[in-house]
């Protein structure tokens, strides 16, 4: 056995392996299962609706992201939601930086992006630290793992790093349409882990397709598979890039 096919094994395990360890509110899914690649002079925007079947509520989010070079990009996200008193209440604003770490020119290539949140009605500030993996099984398919981790901060954050995890199969059909499946999934603190029937697993089907050259639009559907998951939570993304 090569040391080459060796390789591609341990690549396909590494990312994968991620895939199953997503830190989320998992009221309303708006985060999506972001790649590690960062294209130089990219710009663009998104809008992004979220809406939980069970509990009849939504949010709604708002980013823009711009590339600093061919391996570093930064995003501005805005999320507002409906509660139980307002039907659009601000929820969070958050900044973001992505990191590339390997080359467009592997198969296997990986990232880093790190976040700081602030939130209102006096929720503590969050900051985190996310692994991505992309590994492209063939010409037209490849598989996302992320590893997120996040950090309460202030006197009144809890104590241990949240941990969560976010993977995706994608095939591309044309050079316009894609589709595939997203799994999202909750563990709980480091230091209060869930067990297996308390963690929060959602996966679905999801297409995205390219549209009058520079738009964009991404629609799925997750399923709650353990009892804590909400059953059925619905998602339209709409974009467009500068």
């Amino acid at each position: 056995m090569s040391f080459k096919y060796l390789s591609s094994i341990f690549k396909c395990l590494v990312v994968l392996c991620t895939c199953y360890l997503s830190l989320s509110s998992y009221a309303q899914t708006t985060g999506g299962v972001f790649g590690p690649a960062v294209k130089e002079e990219h710009r663009s925007a998104q809008y992004r609706f979220a809406y939980d079947d069970e509990s009849e509520r939504y949010a709604q989010r708002l980013h823009y992201q711009q590339a600093v070079n061919g391996d570093v990009m930064w995003r501005m996200v805005m999320q507002a939601r409906k509660t139980s008193e307002q039907s659009n209440d601000f929820d969070f604003v958050q900044g973001e930086l992505f990191w590339q770490l390997a080359p467009d020119t592997k198969s296997w290539i990986y990232g880093l992006r790190f976040d700081l949140r602030a939130r209102d009605d006096n929720r503590p500030a969050v900051a985190g630290m996310h692994f991505t993996n992309q590994l492209k099984i063939s010409s037209k398919t490849t598989v996302r793992g992320i590893l997120l981790t996040a950090k309460e901060l202030g006197d009144d954050g809890r104590d241990g790093i949240l941990l969560s995890t976010r993977a995706r199969l994608d095939h591309k059909f044309s050079s316009t349409v894609s589709a595939g499946v997203d799994m999202y999934s909750v563990y709980g603190l480091t230091n209060d882990l869930r067990g297996a029937s308390d963690q929060l697993h959602q996966f679905g089907p999801y297409v995205a397709t390219v549209f009058a050259e520079h738009w964009f639009v991404f629609g799925s559907v997750l399923l709650g598979v353990t009892e804590p998951t909400p059953d059925k939570q619905f998602r339209i993304f709409l974009g467009r890039s500068f």
